[in-house]
Parts: C-alpha cells; sequence; structure tokens
C-alpha cells in the first residue's frame, strides 16, 4: 500500500497547509482591495497546496508513469473523448426532457446560454482535465498498483464522491487575519458529509458518476472519453440553469437543490445505464483484466 499511504500523506500536507496559509491569503486579498468570498479562496489554495504536494511527491509516486499512462496512446485515442461528449449529451437531452414532461420547464434562455458558453467551455475543459487527471490516472491508476481493478474503482469513486460534498455550506467573507479561520472552513465543510437527507442522495449520484469515469478510464487504460463526458456534463448542468422551471420539479427528477440533477434518481438510472452500456460504448470487453497496470517508479 506504498502509493496509497504516500498519497494520503501528500493530501493531508496540503490540506494542514491550506488551514494554515488560506487565512493570511484572504487577509492579503482583502488588503489589495478585492472581494472574495473565503470559502473560494480555501479551495484555490487547496488545488496549489495539492499540486504541490504532488509535485514534491511526484517520483516517489510515479506520477510520470501514470500520467503518461493516461493520456498517451496513438491520436485515435483521442477519439474517445468525443464519443465521451456525445454519450453526456444525449444524457443531459433525456433529462430535460424528463424535466419539461413533469411541468416544470420552459423555452430556456438561449440568450444568456450563448453569452456564457465561452465562460462554460473554458470551465468544463480546466475542471474535467484537472479531475480526470487527478482521479482517474493518478488515483485510480496509482490504486490498481496494489489493490485489485474492481476494489480500486470503488475506493476511488468514494473519494471522488466525497471530496466533492466536503465543502461550505455558505459564502462569508474575512477581511482581517483570523488565523483559526481556515480550520473553521475545513470544519464547517467536512460536516456537509453528515447530512444524511441532504448528502446521501448527492453522494449516491456522483458514486455511480465516478463508477462510469473510472470504469471509462480501465476498459480502455486512457482518460480521454471520461475528459469528454466529464467536461459535457458540467456544460449540460449549466444548460440545466437558464431553463427556468416554473415550478419545483419532483424530486426524482431534479434531486436534492444543493447538488441538483445529479442527487435525482433519474440521474441515478441514466448514469446506471452508461455503466451497463460502456463495454458496448468503447468496443472493450467488461471484465478486471482490461484494468491498465503501471509499474512503480
Amino acid at each position: 500500500m506504498r502509493f496509497t499511504l504516500r498519497l494520503a500523506l501528500a493530501i493531508v500536507a496540503a490540506i494542514l497547509a491550506t488551514v494554515v496559509l488560506a487565512p493570511a491569503a484572504a487577509w492579503l486579498i482583502a488588503a489589495a482591495g478585492l472581494r472574495y468570498s473565503f470559502p473560494r479562496i480555501f479551495d484555490r489554495v487547496v488545488m496549489v497546496s495539492v499540486a504541490v504536494a504532488l509535485l514534491l511527491f511526484a517520483r516517489q509516486l510515479g506520477l510520470g508513469a501514470l500520467l503518461r499512462s493516461g493520456f498517451g496512446g496513438p491520436p485515435r485515442k483521442l477519439a474517445l473523448g468525443l464519443r465521451g461528449i456525445a454519450v453526456a449529451i444525449a444524457a443531459m437531452a433525456l433529462l430535460l426532457l424528463l424535466a419539461v414532461l413533469a411541468g416544470g420547464g420552459r423555452p430556456p434562455d438561449w440568450a444568456g446560454i450563448a453569452a456564457d458558453l465561452p465562460k462554460w467551455l473554458l470551465t468544463a475543459v480546466t475542471v474535467a482535465l484537472i479531475e480526470e487527471s487527478f482521479f482517474r490516472a493518478i488515483l485510480l491508476g496509482g490504486m490498481q498498483r496494489e489493490l485489485a481493478a474492481t476494489r480500486a474503482l470503488v475506493v476511488s469513486s468514494i473519494i471522488y464522491a466525497g471530496a466533492h460534498l466536503v465543502r461550505a455550506p455558505q459564502k462569508y467573507y474575512v477581511t482581517t487575519f483570523e488565523p483559526l479561520v481556515g480550520l473553521q472552513n475545513l470544519s464547517a465543510s467536512a460536516s456537509q458529509l453528515t447530512g444524511v437527507q441532504t448528502a446521501l442522495p448527492a453522494f449516491i449520484g456522483l458514486f455511480i458518476l465516478g463508477l462510469v469515469l473510472g470504469r471509462a478510464y480501465q476498459l480502455t487504460g486512457k482518460v480521454y472519453f471520461s475528459l469528454g463526458l466529464h467536461g459535457a456534463i458540467i456544460i449540460g448542468l449549466r444548460v440545466w440553469s437558464k431553463c427556468g422551471w416554473r415550478a419545483k420539479l419532483p424530486f426524482w427528477v431534479v434531486g436534492d437543490l444543493n447538488t441538483p440533477v445529479i442527487s435525482g434518481f433519474a440521474a441515478w438510472a441514466i448514469v446506471l445505464t452508461m455503466l451497463a452500456a460502456l463495454p458496448c460504448l468503447l468496443g472493450a470487453r467488461s471484465n478486471d483484466r482490461d484494468a491498465p497496470r503501471v509499474s512503480s517508479a
């Protein structure tokens, strides 16, 4: 379990660094006359701290080999990304149709969608690239050095789901140096996992999505399908927010309002269908022998 332990130590070190550095960053940002909520600052400092920690541990973790394995291959592998985008578009279109049939929709704000699309594309590409690099190429790829493919897939999907739920429950601002606010923010963020009524539906949806993204990586040995699927889902969720629902949709369609769509039963069913159909969609066999193996550095 050397890889898993080393990666855990790197992440813990990054979080501890963030607890110390984020209050100072918030103070400096406020002193510069800029206005950003502390949870947003905390999240950005976490990302930078994790990146630095991974660079420091890169040799011990064998990150170069993992990333080359996940992103390498012939140019035809890039077509998997387009296939992932197509699957995501079909899934989001079905969810939007179900929402309309449930009586909650009116014509989308096409002008608003067109105006925001460039920003959404940039966000989708950035988030998908960062998350697929970490959760699939590094985390899942590295865990498969030490665990059976199915176990690595499940564990990495649990971590993926949990990481998306650890967030501050509200937006607030810090304008003076408050050394304990980082620890307080971390505690408040972690407490979101204890709210069964709101956290469990979102956790289940994100866990199933993690299974799809991870299994696609295992079947192809690359992150391209997962990248396309992930990025297009992000854009689809932004389009969802521009549809101007007339009334509160039933829970089975929209799920919990804090994590809409993915926490709804309809999304669960669609994503589970994706999971079952992956071997056909990717033209690959569905068994653990398909999982890529990367030798440790």
